[in-house]
């Protein structure tokens, strides 16, 4: 490990790097997120570039990645993330609050000490090894002379050598889906990592775990991801979505977005939906809209609850039922919704403030319709 000695801010930072994943993904992104030019310095491991003399004149224990900042010299990329994030301006990537942070670099050490060390060795055993192991035996044999760390040179050994013994890969992988159990808990109890704010605890475990759906994808799959609803209170077209993932039987994590409070206009949930609907039921990455083709979707990849009519007739009629009632019921039930429930609460509020936040609605079709609601416009219709 390298002690960088004095720093130089003023520099264009270089980054010798591998593919963006591991290691080296962690400072590519945060990089990328601080939106920090850099100068890109492909290190191709498996041509053993980082135990070459011209890398191991900048990094000397030969590890990848390492940045260079004017005269600081960075080898250890979690802690690689916060010197990125003080050193240069952007959107923050550690949270505010001590609690938090301490949470954040739980994680990385974490991710460092007890996850990463175990994914790797699975990852060497099935990937790098296999990948040099045509390579020519004498220059395979000078390359791992010239790693400079023992524990290092035993790894390339053991990974081109095939000599992990089933011992070690079995408790190896008892390690990585232990982790997942404990990836799962930890975001069942916060929207992030760390906490309330996306951070580099996240960039550090997505650089990890991105690829565990080929690796481990008896643990890591579909089928076993938790669905995410996010939705206000059990009614209208949250009720609807939330009755079906009852009957289905689904497991899910329920995120309550207070629709009085403008929650859905907030940055982070129009990443989601950037019309601001309510609700949207997240798998995995994806994250969908639309409440009765939501329910069509959960019917469909849950066929066991048989709310999908496998007739063609009726799935027929399913779908014509489920659009008389969006477009001919919906839309006249919400206006008496409107006028009964929301009109009074909105009156109720400070006018000052609440015209404040409807103009700061930035989907100019549900500035209108909270326009509408605020003055009371519904007369016409009445």
């Amino acid at each position: 490990m390298l002690i960088a000695q004095r720093n130089s801010r003023s520099a264009k930072p270089e980054l010798y790097h591998w593919e963006p994943n591991a290691n080296s993904g962690k400072p590519i992104i945060a990089l990328l997120e601080k939106g920090v030019p850099f100068e890109s310095r492909y290190t191709d491991m498996l041509e053993f570039d980082h135990h070459k003399p011209a890398y191991l004149s900048i990094n000397p224990d030969g590890t990848i990645p390492t940045l260079v900042h004017g005269d600081a010299i960075l080898t250890e990329s979690t802690e690689m993330g916060e010197y990125i994030d003080a050193a240069f301006e952007g959107p923050a990537l550690r949270p505010e609050s001590a609690e938090e942070r301490w949470r954040m670099r739980w994680w990385g050490k974490y991710l460092d000490g007890y996850f990463g060390p175990s994914l790797s060795m699975i990852g060497w055993s099935i990937f790098v090894g296999p990948a040099v192991r045509n390579k020519d035996p004498e220059e395979l044999r000078r390359n791992i002379e010239r790693i400079p760390l023992k524990e290092r040179r035993d790894a390339w050994t053991k990974a081109i050598y095939n000599r992990f013994g089933e011992a070690e890969l079995a408790e190896s992988k008892r390690r990585v889906q232990h982790g997942i159990s404990v990836f799962e808990a930890g975001l069942g109890q916060r929207p992030w990592f760390a906490g309330n704010s996306y951070s580099l605890a996240d960039i550090n475990a997505f650089c990890m775990t991105y690829a565990l759906p080929l690796m481990q994808a008896e643990f890591v799959n579909a089928a076993k991801t938790p669905l995410e609803l996010y939705h206000w209170e059990p009614v209208g077209h949250s009720l609807r979505v939330l009755i079906c993932l009852h009957e289905i039987g689904a497991k899910y994590r329920s995120h309550y977005v207070d629709a009085l409070k403008f929650e859905q206009f907030s940055p982070e949930f129009l990443k989601l939906n950037p019309l601001g609907q309510l609700p949207v039921l997240k798998n995995g990455g994806v994250a969908m809209s639309e409440s009765l083709l939501l329910n069509e979707y959960l019917a469909e990849s849950h066929p066991e609850s048989k709310l999908a009519p496998a007739d063609p007739i009726d799935w027929y009629n399913v779908q014509v039922w489920s659009k008389f009632v969006d477009y001919n019921l919906a839309s006249s039930l919400a206006t008496l919704g409107c006028r009964k429930y929301l009109v009074p609460v909105l009156k109720a509020q400070d006018q000052a403030a609440l015209k404040k936040k409807i103009a700061s609605i930035p989907v100019p079709e549900r500035k209108a319709g909270w326009e509408r609601a605020a003055a009371d416009d519904y007369d016409a219709e009445l």
